[in-house]
């Protein structure tokens, strides 16, 4: 009786993630029916709920569905995984910025909202270079020293140049200059991890075209070379 009852929430679950990834009947008639029942409940091992896989999958479709069905509160977008993140975080990380939006607009309080690591939702999307997201939240005033900074006093500049996210380094840059000069808790800057960036420079790599023929050959490293070459010094 246990074992049948575990397998029928098990395949609820996993009817209710494909669902969050479409937009068919079927699926917003899953959606609505795992909505009602279970609401922000996980539905995997790592903590996930619905909204996380809708913010993931960009699915705004769905998203507004369930605010019509059941409104959304804050509490609900302030749910965390094991790892700390909401869905907003998510969001941030696959750069869904219309999914942000409608989250935003619900409650622009989950902007302050740190994962395990003391990172905000801004903070996720300079990381993993989401220029859109970013500037969205800078052209709304939705972007501020506290948001802009972890826990361990690094910064969206710090986030950009660790990610080696060079071009959205030098835009973060002229949108604020100030963070060239600002150090995390250890003294670093931005330009302390650049420098730690061996390849990031051509110099860097023992694979420039010229020594080519002298160092040890894989085809991994025949496209690392490529790279060099193709990629613009920061």
């Amino acid at each position: 009786m246990g074992r049948n009852r575990t397998n029928s929430i098990s395949h609820r679950e996993s009817a209710a993630y494909t669902a969050s990834k479409c937009n068919d009947p079927k699926s917003i008639e899953i959606l609505r029916d795992f909505w009602r029942e279970e609401v922000v409940s996980p539905i995997d091992n790592r903590g996930d709920t619905i909204l996380h896989f809708i913010a993931i999958h960009g699915n705004v479709s769905a998203l507004k569905l369930l605010i019509e069905e059941r409104p959304i509160s804050g509490q609900d977008l302030k749910i965390q995984n094991k790892d700390g993140n909401t869905a907003l975080h998510e969001a941030a990380r696959f750069g869904r910025l219309e999914i942000m939006k409608v989250m935003v607009s619900l409650d622009s309080e989950i902007l302050f909202e740190r994962n395990s690591k003391g990172e905000t939702p801004i903070y996720v999307a300079a990381a993993h270079g989401e220029k859109e997201v970013f500037t969205f939240l800078a052209d709304n005033n939705l972007c501020d020293e506290s948001t802009m900074t972890r826990n361990d006093g690094s910064n969206v500049l710090h986030a950009a140049v660790a990610h080696e996210c060079y071009d959205f380094a030098i835009q973060l840059l002229k949108m604020y200059p100030e963070l060239a000069r600002k150090q995390d808790k250890k003294g670093w800057s931005a330009l302390n991890i650049l420098a730690t960036k061996h390849l990031s420079f051509k110099s860097g790599s023992i694979y420039a075209l010229q020594q080519m023929g002298t160092a040890p050959f894989l085809p991994m490293q025949a496209l690392e070379t490529f790279i060099y070459f193709c990629k613009v010094s920061p």
